[in-house]
């Protein structure tokens, strides 16, 4: 069985133009071009779902940070990172930054971690004056 780069396989096998969410696209003549065109379709609304949730999630947070409302931000960050909507080191990433958000409303300042080696230095200067 051939594999095909989708870019060639999709000019070979297309004609005239249609749209699927913002991007103009050609229309499928083979069989497989049109059933890819399908699963597009379909993946693109489903997608579009999960991005809505955790937009709408975060734009809830964003209005009141607190831990309840982190816990829905988790949550769909967590949803939209397994089906491959976001990649799964920026759900990481906004969790780390929404939670030290978290931190410094509630504690009211934000721990700065020292590098480790700075600090053992500082450590060892002490004990010898």
């Amino acid at each position: 069985m051939k594999t095909y780069d989708t870019t060639v396989y999709l000019a070979k096998h297309a004609s005239i133009h249609y749209t699927v969410g913002k991007e103009r696209k050609q229309m499928p003549i083979t069989r497989s071009a049109k059933k890819k065109v399908r699963q597009d379709k379909k993946r693109y609304l489903s997608n579009n779902v999960t991005k809505g949730v955790f937009r709408v999630a975060l734009k809830e947070f964003k209005i009141d940070p607190s831990p309840k409302h982190l816990i829905s931000v988790y949550s769909a960050l967590d949803v939209a990172a397994k089906k491959h909507v976001i990649h799964k080191n920026k759900a990481a990433r906004l969790k780390s930054r929404l939670t030290k958000l978290v931190r410094s409303k509630t504690t009211g300042t934000v721990k700065h971690e020292k590098n480790k080696k700075s600090v053992k230095k500082q450590e060892t200067a002490k004990k010898t004056v």
